[in-house]
């Protein structure tokens, strides 16, 4: 089997680079697209099945989709149902914009939507989608943590009915679990069983069950798949027991490692060969702060009397403002990374729509350039810090590969969860055709074989890193 399969988490129809990178990916010989029906609001399933409907290696291409979260359109579905007293049952209000569901009538209703999006009669594997904001909810509630797993469980019972019905009836070929808590310690509060998951598909038909297929985030700061033992009365970790049962495991998130809510991006990104001094930086953005008011200005002579707009105006002219008290106080390359897309790049966008009306449409070009140069700049230092930070880390699993210290540090994050037992698939975001091409080009390194006792002297090395942080 194809080590590596194509995760959608971040994809959606009507985005070019999305729909090239699929593509891409198919030709270079992908074999499984893992999707949800909330990912992008239902967007990434319709991208697939579009693309697969018309690729020549679309008919033997598995897809795996999930079902469970209510946001987005889902959302207002189901509130609007709510006021016409036909509501979903055994909702998990987890927030405001993130409700919760596994019951059969959602379920029924979320697989018709794929299927629609997808283009396709049947689904491969449908996957209950993190069905353990139920336990996390109840104990935040005060639930005593047995009467929220008696509960869990009976949800669960529900649920594999139910997609038992569906394996019959020919909609889906079987069905499994995506859950973050299945390498939890035994006594968390959100801890899921895959032992007590199994026996009840085994309760419901026998050792004929269609419960093949889980999915759990493995990394090298999430290592606890492979290390933490949770399954029978602690003699095996999840990756152990589901190796005996047969169980085919996917590994999500190998190149995202969380730790006390902080993201560790495990990659060595590319910087310039020679690095911007901060004080240069700075320098440029206060000389920026005087192109930026006068490009402002430029574009204010070209709007009628509309002083809202103008107001506007003003407020989307001041990323050098705001990069001037604020650039070196980012948490790392993620936090700088966010402010661009969710900040910055938007006011970007309506700086652009008035370039060409402006009154001096080259200052404002220059302008624009030069507010370009800074961003690569500031991303540049923030890639150095990362890397510098994550120096020690590559170096360790370099070691413990058996390969050059110079080998990309996404190379080798991935290399060792797709060499660890136990692990069948390993689920990677490439949003990009040149992410397609890195993800692929990790399969040139030489296989290993990593075990329990692997990972334990990994994580051992690394737990003297403590000046890494990453620990």
């Amino acid at each position: 089997m194809f080590p590596y399969g194509f995760g959608s988490y971040r994809i959606s129809e009507g985005d070019a680079t999305h729909e090239a990178a699929l593509r891409h990916a198919l030709d270079r010989g992908i074999t499984l697209i893992d999707t949800s029906a909330n990912y992008s609001d239902g967007a990434s399933e319709m991208l697939i099945g579009r693309v697969l409907r018309d690729h020549a290696r679309g008919a033997n291409v598995e897809v795996i989709t999930k079902a469970g979260y209510l946001q987005g359109t889902n959302l207002d579905r189901a509130q609007a149902r709510i006021q016409n007293g036909d509501q979903f049952p055994e909702v998990v209000q987890v927030q405001e914009s993130l409700w919760h569901c596994i019951a059969p009538e959602f379920l029924e209703d979320q697989l018709t939507a794929s299927m629609r999006r997808l283009q396709r009669t049947t689904i491969d594997v449908l996957l209950l989608h993190n069905p353990e904001y139920f336990l996390l909810d109840a104990h935040q509630r005060g639930m005593a943590i047995e009467d929220a797993r008696r509960h869990f469980y009976r949800r669960i019972r529900n649920a594999f009915q139910f997609l038992e019905e569906c394996v019959l009836d020919g909609r889906i070929r079987s069905y499994g679990i995506s859950s973050n808590t299945f390498p939890c310690e035994p006594d968390d509060p959100g801890f899921c069983s895959l032992e007590e998951c199994l026996a009840i598909a085994e309760r419901i038909a026998g050792t004929e069950h269609h419960f093949r297929t889980i999915q759990l985030p493995m990394n090298i700061i999430e290592h606890h798949a492979a290390t933490v033992l949770n399954q029978r009365d602690r003699s095996a970790t999840v990756l152990e027991f589901a190796a005996e049962a047969g169980l085919r495991v996917l590994a999500n998130r190998p190149l995202n490692g969380v730790i006390e809510n902080d993201l560790i991006r495990l990659a060595t990104h590319v910087t310039p060969a020679t690095m911007p001094l901060p004080d240069d930086v700075d320098a440029r953005i206060h000389a920026l702060e005087v192109e930026e008011h006068q490009a402002a200005q430029l574009v204010l002579q070209t709007l009628p009397g509309d002083g809202r707009e103008a107001v506007a105006i003003q407020e989307t002219f001041k990323v050098a403002a705001a990069l001037c008290q604020s650039w070196r106080s980012f948490s790392g390359l993620p936090h700088w990374n966010d402010i661009v897309s969710m900040y910055l790049q938007p006011r970007i966008h309506v700086m652009q729509r008035h370039m060409a009306a402006a009154a001096d449409p080259g200052a404002m070009q220059h302008y624009m350039d030069g507010l370009r140069a800074v961003l690569d700049e500031i991303t540049a230092l923030y890639a150095h810090e990362e890397n510098l930070s994550l120096a020690e880390l590559r170096a360790t699993l370099a070691e413990e590969c058996g390969m050059p210290l110079d080998t990309p540090l996404q190379h080798l994050a991935l290399h060792v969860v797709r060499c660890t037992a136990g692990i069948s698939t390993v689920l990677v975001g490439m949003r990009t055709p040149a992410y397609v091409d890195d993800v692929l080009a990790a399969m040139e390194l030489p296989t290993i074989s990593l075990h329990r006792a692997s990972w334990i002297r990994i994580v051992e090395h690394l737990a003297r890193l403590s000046d890494q942080g990453v620990a």
